[in-house]
C-alpha cells in the first residue's frame, strides 16, 4: 500500500511521508527507499526528462533511451549532429539533477544519463559533477576511481569504441584547458588520461577489431591516444604499432620513436616496413635503428647504399663511434657507389685522427679511384699523419 502511495504522490508530499516512515518504521523506510531508487516516481521521472531533454526532433529518441526502452546506438545519429569540436556545459541538466536528488535516482537511469551527456558533449557536467571531489577549503581534485566508474558505466551501456574515444578526447581537452596556468600538482589531464588508458586496454581485449578501427579513423589526438594504448603491451600490439609508421604526423612520430627505441628486436621489421619510402621516412627509420646500434647493425649497414646526403650524414654520425665495425667500414671502400666510398673514407679518416693509421689502405684505394673528389680526399688522408 505504501508503495502505491509513493508512486502517485507529488515529490514534496512523498518526501514528508518518507520522513515519517523513517522515524516510525526504519525497516519499511529502507525497503521503500530501495523501491524508490529502483523505479522512481513515474510522474516525477517524466517531469525530470522534460527538464533534461530539450524539445526537438531527437527528443523522443533521447527520452526513450533514458527510460531504458532502447539501446545507446539509437543516439548515435544525434551524437553525430553535435560535431567533434563542440562543448556543452550542461548547467541546466546539473540544476535539474540537483533538485531531484542525484542519490535518489535509479542507478541504471543515471548511467544512461551519463552516457547521453557524453554523446551530448556535456564535458563540464561530467567532469565537475561526476568525477571531482571537493575538499573543504581546497581545490577540486580528480577522483580516479570515479573516472574509472564513469567509463565503466559507458562500457556497461554498450557505447562503442568510436564514441568512447571521442568522449575521452573531449573530456581530456577540457581538463587541459582547465589546467592552463596551474601548478603541476594541481593539473588533472595527465592523471585522467592515464586512468582512461586502462579502460581502453580492456576495450582492446574485448572488442579488438572495433577499437583498433576507432583509433585508426580518429584525428591525430585519437591516433596518439591509440598508440599509447597499444604501447602498454607493445609485443602483443606489434602489428598495430608498426602500422603507425605510415603516419608522418610530427606528434605521432615523436611518440612512435620513443616506443620503437624501447624495442631493440624490432629493427628488421621497422626497416622493412618503410623500405623504398621517402627521405623523411628513411631518416626516421635510421634514427630509430641508431637507438639500439648493436642489435640493428645489419639494418644500419644496409643504408650505406643510400646516396641521399642527409642519410650519409646520419650514417657518419653513427659509424664514427663504432670502431668495432672497422672491417665492415673497410669493405665499403670497394662499393660501386661514390657516396658509399666517400662515407668509408670519412669514417676511417676520422678514426685516423684518433691514432689509427689507414694510409696504406687509402693508398690502395687511390690506385683504383676514378672520382676526382674522392681522389683528393684520399690524398689528403694519406698526407695527414696520425
Amino acid at each position: 500500500a505504501y508503495v502505491g502511495v509513493m508512486e502517485e504522490a507529488e515529490r514534496g508530499t512523498a518526501d514528508k511521508l518518507f520522513a515519517v516512515i523513517e522515524e516510525k518504521n526504519p525497516s519499511l523506510y529502507r525497503a521503500l527507499l530501495e523501491k524508490r531508487r529502483q523505479h522512481g516516481n513515474r510522474n516525477e521521472m517524466e517531469k525530470l526528462l522534460n527538464k533534461l531533454v530539450r524539445n526537438g526532433e531527437d527528443a523522443a529518441v533521447i527520452k526513450a533511451y533514458l527510460r531504458g526502452d532502447t539501446t545507446v546506438d539509437t543516439l548515435y545519429p544525434f551524437a553525430e549532429k553535435q560535431g567533434s569540436n563542440s562543448y556543452y556545459g550542461g548547467e541546466k541538466e546539473r540544476k535539474a539533477i540537483e533538485e531531484c536528488g542525484k542519490n535518489s535516482l535509479d542507478e541504471a537511469f543515471y548511467r544512461r544519463f551519463q552516457t547521453y551527456m557524453l554523446l551530448r558533449r556535456g564535458s563540464w557536467y561530467l567532469l565537475w559533477f561526476d568525477v571531482m571531489d571537493y575538499p573543504e577549503g581546497g581545490m577540486a581534485q580528480l577522483n580516479k576511481e570515479k573516472v574509472t566508474e564513469l567509463f565503466q558505466n559507458f562500457a556497461y551501456e554498450g557505447l562503442d569504441a568510436t564514441h568512447l574515444l571521442s568522449g575521452e578526447i573531449m573530456l581530456e581537452q577540457d581538463l587541459k584547458m582547465s589546467d592552463e596556468g596551474k601548478p603541476l600538482e594541481n593539473r588533472k589531464a595527465g592523471a585522467f588520461r592515464t586512468t582512461v588508458i586502462k579502460i581502453f586496454c580492456q576495450y582492446l581485449k574485448n572488442q579488438r577489431e572495433e577499437t583498433v578501427q576507432a583509433f585508426a579513423e580518429s584525428d591525430v589526438r585519437g591516433r596518439l591516444f591509440g598508440l599509447e594504448v597499444f604501447s602498454q603491451e607493445a609485443e602483443k600490439n606489434k602489428k598495430e604499432i608498426l602500422a603507425y609508421l605510415a603516419d608522418q604526423t610530427e606528434e605521432i612520430r615523436e611518440m612512435l620513436f620513443d616506443i620503437l627505441s624501447d624495442q631493440p628486436d624490432w629493427g628488421k621489421d621497422v626497416a622493412e616496413a618503410l623500405a623504398g619510402s621517402d627521405l623523411d621516412d628513411r631518416l626516421f627509420v635510421l634514427d630509430v635503428l641508431s637507438q639500439n646500434v648493436q642489435e640493428n647493425k645489419k639494418e644500419i649497414l644496409a643504408f650505406v647504399e643510400d646516396g641521399a646526403r642527409m642519410i650519409q650524414g646520419e650514417l657518419f654520425d653513427i659509424l664514427r663511434f663504432r670502431t668495432d665495425w672497422e672491417e665492415d667500414v673497410k669493405e665499403l671502400l670497394a662499393s660501386k657507389k661514390n657516396a658509399t666510398r666517400r662515407l668509408a673514407v670519412d669514417v676511417l679518416a676520422f678514426w685516423q685522427k684518433s691514432g689509427a693509421d689507414y694510409r696504406e689502405l687509402f693508398a690502395q684505394a687511390l690506385e683504383k679511384e676514378e672520382n676526382m673528389q674522392l681522389r683528393r680526399l684520399l690524398e689528403a688522408a694519406i698526407a695527414r699523419r696520425a
